[in-house]
């Protein structure tokens, strides 16, 4: 008995060194790969151009004013990588001088891309006809994304048209704010 346990116990060790030198496991390592991903810039500036000289403008019945505003997708710490779609509210509200009593009702709002002269394309949103407040909402966009950037130049027209009821917003009690907000989306 003690052979016969001796014999099995040697066979037991010869088919486990067999089975284990043939049932190995390859293991190789490759050199860990270190980039990284760094995010695209993303620039949108703009500047009015007519604020220092356009500050309590007065109009009247059948007068125009102007305000120039631009914008641009570069700055001094580069250009923009991706395109942008604008997004430009234009609002009309009381003015917040004192004594006002209300907005100057009549007035009508338009913009243009002074590049082509065309007026932007006027997605929603209205001044309310009955007390001159509101907000316009306008598109457009940036998409030159060379080395040298694009910039928009944009002309906002506030236009009184002459009504009958032009004499109950005569004089300083009547005045309306304007207000132009730019937002730059990602393509």
């Amino acid at each position: 008995m003690k052979k016969v346990l001796l014999v099995s116990a040697l066979v037991l060790v010869i088919a486990t060194s067999m089975v284990s030198g043939t049932l190995a496991d390859y293991h190789v390592t490759l050199p860990t790969i270190t980039d990284s991903v760094m995010a695209k810039n993303f620039v949108l500036t703009g500047m009015d151009t007519t604020v220092g000289d356009k500050l309590d403008v007065h109009i009247a019945p059948g007068e125009t004013q102007t305000f120039t505003f631009t914008v641009s997708n570069f700055d001094s710490s580069g250009v923009a990588e991706v395109s942008m779609d604008l997004s430009i509210d234009i609002g009309l509200a009381k003015s917040t001088s004192t004594n006002v009593n209300g907005a100057i009702v009549p007035l009508v709002v338009t913009c243009v891309n002074d590049a082509d002269s065309t007026a932007l394309l006027h997605k929603s949103g209205e001044i309310n006809p009955t007390l001159g407040t509101g907000t316009l909402k306008y598109s457009d966009t940036l998409t030159n994304i060379g080395t040298k950037g694009q910039t928009n130049t944009y002309t906002v027209t506030i236009t009184w048209p002459s009504t009958a009821s032009d004499t109950n917003y005569a004089g300083h009690s009547f005045g309306s704010a304007l207000t132009v907000l730019v937002t730059g989306t990602q393509q």
